[in-house]
């Protein structure tokens, strides 16, 4: 099982946001879940597995916090309601 990060627009304008994060086993199966659960309103949305993420500086804290966000950075979820970090650094 891995971890995938959603992010998404509803227009080009817009920057991509973090929706939250999905558990699945492979690619495939994530689309699905982020599908299922985000819904297929956007314009985009794009999966990041957590395992492609570099911290360049700190080390990554796991936080049982929310599934939508940053400690470090304000995000929105898909509602516009700020969110706070499943994912966060130390330096």
């Amino acid at each position: 099982m891995e971890r995938y990060r959603v992010l998404g627009r509803t227009s080009y304008p817009e920057p991509l946001e973090l929706q939250g994060t999905v558990e699945a086993d492979g690619d495939t199966a994530a689309a699905a879940a982020a599908l299922d659960r985000f819904g297929d309103r956007w314009v985009e949305l794009v999966l990041l597995p957590e395992r492609a993420v570099h911290w360049v500086l700190g080390q990554p804290a796991r936080m049982p916090v929310s599934s939508c966000g940053s400690t470090t950075r304000t995000y929105h979820g898909s509602d516009g309601t700020p969110c706070s970090a499943v994912w966060s650094h130390r330096a």
